[in-house]
């Protein structure tokens, strides 16, 4: 789980936020000098990830739409490390690039953030992925049902499926 720094406070109060240490930074916000895409990121653990032209490792091809600015974080290499500009304002719409509207999660979003979920876990908690899977499972369900998406049940679970199958 997760929580956007600053999230819901206005924004004459972002001036007033301490620099802190980040665990990542959120897709939507994520910029950095290209020398890191060159000669910064480590191979993912017990990928297969593919090289670039340039022999480095790029963005990790298993996670689509969610995890991968969470995958390139943790594969920064030592000495580099995660920061924020106070002064750079994002707005993002979250939800418009998987067809979300009215405010209402979309099946394509549900099924890529639950396996990409469980990949990401697999490759960097695997010890963990036992109690994660079915303890996220449940909870996921119990939301969904409590705002009425029951729709989205079927999607997440066929992730499930599908992540079982490929692993």
């Amino acid at each position: 789980s997760y929580r956007q720094y600053g999230n819901g406070r206005p924004l004459s109060q972002v001036d007033q936020l301490s620099p802190k240490d980040f665990d990542y930074i959120a897709g939507a916000s994520l910029f950095f000098p290209a020398s890191t895409l060159k000669s910064g990121l480590n191979q993912p653990p017990g990928s297969s990830a593919k090289k670039s032209v340039t022999g480095q490792y790029w963005l990790n091809e298993e996670f689509f739409l969610y995890f991968e600015e969470l995958d390139l974080a943790r594969r920064l290499k030592p000495g580099l490390g995660l920061g924020w500009c106070r002064d750079a304002l994002i707005k993002h719409v979250g939800g418009i690039g998987t067809g979300a509207q009215d405010n209402r999660r979309s099946g394509l979003a549900e099924y890529h953030s639950t396996l990409s979920a469980l990949k990401f876990t697999h490759l960097y908690y695997p010890r963990r992925l036992w109690a994660m899977a079915p303890l996220r499972y449940l909870a996921k369900c119990l939301l969904l049902i409590l705002t009425g998406e029951f729709r989205l049940i079927g999607v997440m679970t066929k992730a499930y499926l599908d992540y079982r199958s490929d692993s």
